[in-house]
């Protein structure tokens, strides 16, 4: 952690504009200085009623803020449910706080139809956000949260009967005269096919920063300073339409700090990811399988998303995450039951 804070301090010094570096570092410490206080100062179990009762409130504001203003209409095709957030970034809050809920309801049984609720209005809303790597990458981490508390010869049973399944379906589709492939796309756009190019459109995207990465492949641009106004002008007349993001948070942390800057971070989390399940396995504390469903979600939602280099409440909730990883050791006070959901 400490390695990759300072090196993205030390980018100030090749920064192309040290003054968007300066102030996103700013921002960074002070994001940084609140999840290291929120972790010396909060267990587990209160770090994930901090993650359910924030993104519900978010929730609720933002549902809320839609009925008003007329927009909340699920029953048409081009709606997203954003609230008082982009889409993409309410799905990420959601998708924390289903894994709260679900990882709540092993340590408060008592509340488990709250924590039950909260968990199938979160999934509903994620759906409504209609954010594709959200819906994925959530069942993706909760698979991972399911994978730590069950032997290995139940997984591989599950996942034999699972492969069985998904073959069977999709011979009766083919056998039914169906276009299976067209019916698979369908569902993969989740209503969105007259955004379809947003995914097609990435490739040429990441091939024309690539060009840029190039330039200064080992140490970036400066943190946070490559989409300057010249940029953004540059990359959208290129590509024909206007964006400031790579949608792809490993590019961005090229453009930003270098192969280096990835370097360090990948392991910081890879890092992360294994004490968090190593925990998890040995004391069956659902805060641990919470934190492993937090990075296992951030990474894959990394590959078609910006959000993980950005400051927003789930990178607050990461660094929260790892900052307890970090400067807790286990003790016996984490074993919690022989489950973890």
């Amino acid at each position: 952690v400490g390695a990759l804070i300072a090196w993205c301090s030390v980018s100030l010094v090749w920064s192309i504009s040290s003054g968007m570096t300066l102030r996103r570092l700013f921002v960074l410490y002070c994001v940084l200085l609140a999840a290291l206080g929120t972790s010396r100062q909060l267990p587990l179990k209160q770090i994930l009623w901090l993650t359910l009762l924030t993104n519900f409130g978010f929730l609720v504001i933002g549902f809320l803020a839609e009925v008003s203003l007329g927009t909340f209409r699920p029953w048409a095709g081009d709606h997203r449910f954003s609230g008082t957030l982009h889409p993409n970034t309410q799905g990420l809050n959601l998708a924390a706080m289903c894994f709260a809920a679900l990882c709540l309801v092993r340590i408060r049984p008592d509340r488990r139809v709250f924590l039950w609720t909260v968990f199938g209005i979160g999934m509903v809303f994620i759906y409504l956000t209609k954010s594709r790597t959200s819906f994925l990458g959530m069942f993706v981490a909760l698979a991972a949260i399911w994978s730590l508390s069950v032997p290995f010869l139940y997984k591989f049973s599950t996942v034999c009967v699972g492969v069985w399944f998904v073959s069977v379906v999709g011979l009766l589709f083919i056998l039914a005269g169906t276009d299976i492939t067209e019916s698979a796309s369908d569902a993969a756009l989740m209503g969105r096919e007259e955004q379809a190019e947003s995914l097609t459109g990435r490739l040429p995207l990441w091939t024309e920063l690539s060009n840029y990465a190039d330039d200064r492949l080992l140490v970036g641009y400066g943190y946070e300073s490559f989409w300057t106004p010249q940029h953004i002008d540059e990359v959208s007349s290129e590509l024909g339409w206007g964006l400031r993001e790579a949608h792809n948070s490993f590019l961005d942390a090229v453009l930003g700090i270098g192969l280096i800057g990835l370097f360090l971070a990948l392991a910081m989390s890879g890092l992360a990811l294994l004490q968090a399940s190593n925990a998890a396995i040995k004391t069956k504390n659902p805060g641990y399988a919470f934190l492993v469903a937090l990075i296992v979600f951030g990474m894959l939602n990394s590959f078609t998303e910006s959000s993980m280099i950005m400051i927003s409440f789930y990178t607050y909730l990461l660094a929260t995450g790892i900052f307890h990883l970090a400067l807790k050791p286990l003790d016996e006070t984490d074993v919690l039951s022989t489950h973890l959901v």
